[in-house]
């Protein structure tokens, strides 16, 4: 994830709001909770990337990762448009709304 120049910042979901530092990590497990922040003087015409990389045991018949690239825009808050695109074979990418929370992504 970047940002721009525009005022426009991802954020984690600790109390102090830190920005985030690329890359993180996500596992079922340990879960990455992020929010978008933006000014006064932006509006939903935007457009972002997040892209999930799935480390699997490595094989040499087969790719070792499977890759999902989400695009992710919105009309205003709350009404996500998200084109999902998949990398490396059966890679299977999903993501789900959660009311009042946001969106969920899975690499399977």
């Amino acid at each position: 994830m970047t940002e721009n120049e525009h005022g426009i910042r991802f954020i984690d979901d600790t109390t102090n709001h830190s920005r985030i530092h690329n890359p993180f990590n996500v596992s079922e497990s340990s879960p990455f909770n992020y929010g978008l922040i933006i000014s006064d003087q932006d509006d939903f015409n935007m457009l972002y990337s997040l892209t999930l990389n799935q480390q699997l045991v490595p094989d040499p018949t087969q790719s070792n990762s499977r890759i999902c690239v989400y695009l992710i825009g919105a009309q205003r808050a709350a009404y996500p448009e998200i084109i999902s695109v998949s990398f490396h074979g059966n890679t299977n990418c999903t993501w789900k709304s959660v009311e009042d929370k946001g969106e969920n992504f899975w690499v399977q």
